[in-house]
């Protein structure tokens, strides 16, 4: 399985409440046309991070090979509908992507409305703190445009305030985001 995960800024001219509303809602639609796609889930960044994040995109997606990944990004339908539609909103070249080379559990937990992430982070900085989720450290094959570790720590919650102690604690980039699967993988905690 070929898992990665995006950051992609908007663009300067482009509203963020305008662009997260596209992404959301017409990019979500065009990107799980992509042949070879597995699996596709928008980590939306809750609103008030808005101000505070660089990026306006955390996307992640799953294909079959790393091979079938290749095919899908060079295929006419990447090209001729997805590049031109983040081309509207998205700041191309200040983007960033990694493979997921490991998910690792650190909590078993169920999953909740928000999902803090951190890149950078070391999974270290969860113990002994007390949360109601699962929580994960995915190792990146690439260094998050951020110091610390080559990891994003992901952890589950139903509630905001926690999610954003969390997003406090656990330092990198980090951010709370509610997240949308368009296209739910095949593989926890997106399989139902």
């Amino acid at each position: 399985m070929q898992h990665r995960i995006f950051l992609a800024p908007a663009k300067p001219a482009v509203s963020w409440a305008e662009a997260q509303a596209h992404w959301r809602t017409h990019h979500a639609r065009v990107m799980i046309e992509l042949p070879g796609l597995l699996g596709y889930v928008q980590n939306c960044p809750a609103e008030e991070w808005w101000t505070q994040l660089p990026y306006l995109a955390c996307a992640e997606t799953w294909f079959g090979s790393r091979e079938s990944e290749a095919e899908g990004y060079a295929s006419s339908w990447y090209r001729e509908q997805i590049a031109v539609d983040e081309e509207r909103m998205f700041g191309r070249d200040d983007a960033w992507s990694s493979p997921v080379i490991d998910v690792q559990t650190v909590r078993e937990g169920d999953t909740g409305r928000y999902r803090t992430l951190a890149f950078g982070a070391a999974p270290e900085r969860l113990d002994g703190v007390i949360f109601d989720g699962r929580a994960e450290a995915l190792r990146l094959l690439r260094h998050p445009p951020v110091f610390g570790e080559r990891t994003v720590v992901s952890v589950w919650t139903e509630h905001a305030p926690l999610a954003r102690r969390l997003a406090v604690l656990l330092g990198g980039l980090a951010f709370v985001s509610e997240p949308a699967a368009p296209l739910p993988p095949d593989e926890p905690p997106w399989r139902p």
